[in-house]
């Protein structure tokens, strides 16, 4: 049996239901109880064993079974199938002797030899009456994982390129220049030993290990000695379990000292069998170029500075002033600043004090003659005694040239926000001048800059016209404190000098009020699980927090409790709703969260409940908002949304007379109500429409009346359509069929309500409409279409209430009830069907039933 891998417990199962149906018959017929059954040999399912971990893996076939006698009298034998593995040892073991079996597992040699991943050993079962059965395990064997470790390592490119021309320069397309000294096998390095110069980002890479037929291997890194031990041999926690880490080398030693670290991953399959690798790296100091840097002797220099921070030194000089500058060399070897020498180039004087070692001196002096905006060129290179150089250069512009000045305003003060900035406006304008004694033409720059007068890593606001005198920004929002915004102003001349002035802007914060939202009125069905929604809400001030309450502050009822008195019924029902001496129960689960939960009351009576919540937010300063959102839950009376294909043929303006109702009191009916059960409803139209076609004439006399009664009313229908209906013309077509129930017997509420005259014309409450399918025409009816006007609708629903009256009414009614008094109308409740019209037909009478019935239609 467990040579079927696919589904072995299925085809045991179902072995196991017809061996048992068999001894069911056996059992049943005494003839066949005389002839013995065979065993069931059991050898246990399928599993794996890894050669060189595990020495020794079990049989098991304890699942084996006999229906004539206990699994103890059973005799077992087992004996390997697969010929490359025949010589494999068996001990039997278990009680009885040979239910199990232990096997010795073939070391990792064999079986690479053989190439055969697989061992099948066969178990025979014996009975005492000689009968026998077999059944056959596969044993895998699991190979273990080879561990691999990958060695890069590469050291900063100076000149950096986009290798793959995304636009960017990442990580790896900065580290560019080889790092590896000697790899394994070279100069004596052994299979694990690489030499890597200092500084370099080294990649170790176990994503080539092997995982012996696993499809996922799992990694664990670690380091595991080094000397010295360097903060940064240190493994990242984020690479410990990656297939890569990556690791920054040190970049500090000095004299030719080295340092040497080892690493280890090991590596796990989906069989849990592991390997490890462990690779040492031997970091190496290497000799590096000297650095060296110009700068004018002292501040007293007569140059004016025409450069920036990160830009070649530059400096304007009038004609015949001179200027000393001075080199500063630094030997990154530590041991070679007394050897360092300089060498000047250029219209330069070197110093006659000028010795080996980290500095040396240099007159420039601007010539005369020179036009204006001569430039000329100095250099300086060092060079130690490993005759590495350095070189730095210096550019003088010869011109006689009066500096710019910037002159940016006082500082200043705005509140935050909308309110804050320049008049209010919520935008805050800084005036800055800049001056040129000369004449010459100037650019102005405005930045952000600390207090250090750095600029700014991430700008607090964003500057508009920075290039401008004038500069903007939007005042942002504050949660409270103040915000110092500094901005610097740099004025330029045509030589490159330029000037700064800084002012700061304070922005005081206020705290403003939270804005509390309590979401989307709802309308819900009773006894429907309700989650209030204050998410929208929010605070003005960025990264303020406030807190939620809601709380039941009003219920209102309808009908109104002050027409008709609420029911003991709906009293029980609104028990966690009713406020007891003003004050209001709180029906909420988690009223201080942002969703907070209650379950809608169970109406008995009442249409409808209308319940007030409220909403506060309060922020950390105590400074709240509220919102109020009402939930109205409407009774079982209440027709719904279309929920089916047949609602088209059965209701909509087909069905029986709903009422409207303005639950808000907006002056709009908002709902539509039933007086009775949807049972009952179903069951007077049908009597109305089936006494209608007995009488066409006097149906078509009543539409035209109602036609004079509701004259003027166009009921949004077009003037094109109300000229050419029945109550335009006087030609009346034939009633409405009555309904089939065979055909349709299912029934639907109306679609949602959409202005005052909906209870009117839809619903339940007006003429049957009809599905149409609108172009492209898929073939689905997706909209109900009338075959007349609106208010011939109305007129003809008022002409059908008209045969409400008399025995003939009482009589068609008992037969529709007879007709319908089986069946099920989504919405009704068995209490209700209990009181209904329908429940007891012999006694019908037509105004009495669950109410009356009911008003009629305006203008009826």
């Amino acid at each position: 049996m467990a040579l079927f891998p696919t589904r072995p417990t299925f085809i045991k199962r179902a072995l196991g239901a017809i061996l048992a149906a068999a001894l069911l018959v056996t059992l049943l017929n005494p003839a066949a109880q005389a002839q013995a059954q065979d065993p069931v040999a059991d050898a246990g399912s399928d599993f794996s064993v890894i050669p060189g971990v595990e020495r020794e893996g079990m049989l098991n076939g304890s699942g084996s079974f006999d229906f004539d006698d206990p699994a103890t009298t059973l005799t077992y034998r087992w004996r390997v199938l697969t010929s490359d593995y025949n010589w494999i040892r068996l001990t039997p073991t278990g009680n009885p002797t040979g239910r199990t079996a232990e096997f010795e597992v073939p070391p990792p040699n064999l079986v690479n030899r053989y190439g055969v991943y697989h061992i099948d050993f066969e178990l025979t079962v014996t009975n005492r009456s000689g009968l026998s059965d077999r059944d056959i395990v596969r044993v895998t064997l699991a190979q273990q994982p080879e561990a691999r470790i990958d060695v890069s390592a590469k050291l900063l490119n100076p000149n950096p390129t986009d290798l793959d021309g995304d636009g960017r320069i990442e990580t790896d397309e900065k580290y560019t220049v080889e790092a590896i000294i000697d790899r394994p096998g070279q100069r004596g390095n052994q299979d694990d030993e690489w030499d890597v110069r200092e500084g370099a980002r080294l990649v170790l890479d176990a994503s080539n290990s092997t995982g012996a037929g696993s499809s996922t291997l799992s990694y664990e890194w670690r380091k595991v000695t080094a000397r010295p031990n360097y903060p940064a041999f240190t493994i990242d926690p984020g690479d410990l379990y990656g297939e890569t880490v990556t690791i920054m080398l040190p970049d500090n030693l000095d004299n030719e000292r080295t340092a040497v670290v080892h690493y280890r991953v090991t590596i796990t399959n989906n069989d849990g069998a592991t390997d490890f690798a462990t690779v040492q790296i031997t970091v190496h100091d290497q000799p590096a170029a000297p650095t060296v840097e110009i700068a004018l002797r002292d501040h007293n220099q007569p140059a004016q500075v025409a450069f920036h921070e990160g830009e070649d030194p530059r400096f304007v000089v009038a004609p015949g002033d001179s200027v000393v500058l001075t080199a500063t060399a630094d030997d990154k070897d530590g041991n070679q600043a007394r050897s360092l020498t300089h060498e000047w180039r250029g219209n330069i004087t070197p110093s006659t004090s000028n010795r080996a070692g980290t500095t040396s001196q240099a007159t420039f002096t601007a010539p005369r003659t020179d036009p204006a905006g001569a430039t000329h060129t100095v250099t300086v290179t060092v060079t130690d005694s490993t005759r590495r150089t350095a070189r730095a250069t210096i550019t003088f512009v010869v011109v006689d040239n009066a500096a710019p000045s910037a002159v940016a305003p006082d500082d200043l003060i705005s509140e935050d926000g909308k309110e804050g900035g320049t008049d209010g406006t919520g935008i805050m304008r800084v005036n800055g001048a800049g001056f040129d004694n000369d004449g010459d033409a100037i650019t102005f720059e405005w930045i952000e800059v600390d207090d250090d007068g750095d600029p700014v890593e991430e700008a607090t606001v964003e500057l508009i016209n920075p290039n401008q005198a004038i500069v903007s920004f939007e005042v942002p929002e504050l949660r409270g404190g103040q915000l110092d915004i500094i901005l610097q102003l740099t004025v330029t001349d045509v030589w490159g000098v330029f000037d700064t002035d800084t002012v700061t802007i304070t922005v005081l914060g206020r705290n403003e009020d939270p804005v509390a939202n309590a979401g989307a009125d709802q309308r819900v069905q009773a006894r429907q699980g309700v989650e209030l929604d204050g998410t929208a809400s929010f605070d003005p001030d960025p990264g303020d927090l406030f807190t939620f309450f809601w709380e039941l502050t009003g219920i209102s009822v309808t009908p109104p409790a002050r027409v008709t008195p609420v029911s003991a019924a709906d009293l029980r029902a609104l028990d966690d709703f009713w406020p007891t001496g003003g004050v209001y129960p709180n029906p909420l689960t988690a009223s201080r969260t942002a969703r907070p939960r209650f379950q809608a009351p169970n109406l008995v009576d009442l249409t409808s409940v209308r319940l007030t919540f409220t909403l506060t937010v309060t922020d950390r300063e105590g400074r709240d908002d509220e919102d109020e959102v009402t939930i109205t839950v409407v009774g079982r009376y209440f027709s719904g949304v279309v929920t089916g294909p047949n609602f088209c043929v059965n209701h909509s303006l087909g069905g029986p007379v709903t009422y409207p109702l303005d639950q808000d009191r907006d002056g709009i009916a908002d709902i539509c109500s039933l007086p009775y059960t949807r049972r009952e409803a179903v069951a007077r139209q049908s009597a109305l429409t089936q006494l209608a076609n007995l009488d066409p004439t006097k149906f078509a006399r009543e539409v035209r009346t109602a036609c004079r009664e509701i004259e003027g009313d166009d009921f949004g229908d077009a003037q094109a359509a109300l000229d050419a209906d029945a109550c335009a013309t006087g030609q009346v077509s034939p009633p409405p069929r009555p309904v089939n129930l065979v055909a349709y017997p299912n029934f639907f509420s109306g679609p949602v309500v959409t202005g005052p005259d909906f209870c009117l014309n839809h619903s339940l409450g007006g003429a049957v409409t009809y599905p149409y399918d609108i172009p492209p025409r898929d073939g689905v009816a997706d909209i109900c279409v009338l075959p007349y006007t609106r208010r011939e609708a109305v007129a003809r629903q008022t002409a059908l209430a008209t045969f409400s009256g008399g025995a003939q009414f009482r009589n068609a009614l008992a037969a529709a009830c007879r007709e319908v008094v089986s069946r099920t109308f989504p919405g009704d409740e068995a209490e209700d069907l209990d009181d209904d019209v329908c429940a007891e037909p012999s006694t019908t009478t037509p105004q009495t039933g669950s109410g009356s019935s009911g008003q009629p239609l305006p203008g009826s």
